[in-house]
Parts: C-alpha cells; sequence; structure tokens
C-alpha cells in the first residue's frame, strides 16, 4: 500500500489563504489518487457547502504526494489547478 499525502489550498474573499490536508493508503498510483483527491473537494465544495459559505471562498489547487512510510519523505507529487 502507499501512502498519500492530499492537501487543498484555496482563498477567502479578501485574499487570505487557506490550507487543509489529509494522508491515506492505497494501492491505485498517484495520478489515480489525485484525481480522486481533486473530485472529492470540488463536490465538497460546489455542494456541501455551497450554501454554507460566501461565493468568494474560492479553491486554487489540490495536491497529491506519495510518502515513503520509511523516511517520511515525499517521493512524487501532483498538482491540479481549480
Amino acid at each position: 500500500m502507499t501512502v498519500f499525502r492530499h492537501r487543498a489550498v484555496g482563498r477567502f474573499g479578501d485574499g487570505e489563504t487557506w490550507t487543509f490536508g489529509i494522508y491515506s493508503e492505497g494501492t491505485g498510483g498517484i495520478d489515480a489518487a489525485e484525481t480522486a483527491w481533486d473530485n472529492a473537494v470540488t463536490a465538497f465544495f460546489s455542494s456541501a457547502l455551497a450554501a454554507r459559505i460566501s461565493d468568494t471562498v474560492t479553491t486554487l489547487s489540490t495536491s497529491t504526494a506519495s510518502i515513503d512510510e520509511t523516511t517520511g519523505r515525499q517521493i512524487t507529487r501532483r498538482e491540479l489547478a481549480n
């Protein structure tokens, strides 16, 4: 299994930047993991939060990195702009 570190980055209406992330494990590759993460973040912000947050809060990008379990260091990384 591969350990992945997922991050989402966005901006508030006043220009301040926000970020959040999670770790996951999976058997798929880095590209599939990033696509799934990006789709989840997009769906979350467009449906679950749309009625609850300002429309000036935007998502700028998502990224997924594969992590070496022994060292905790990044092996590969993919990023998608939103």
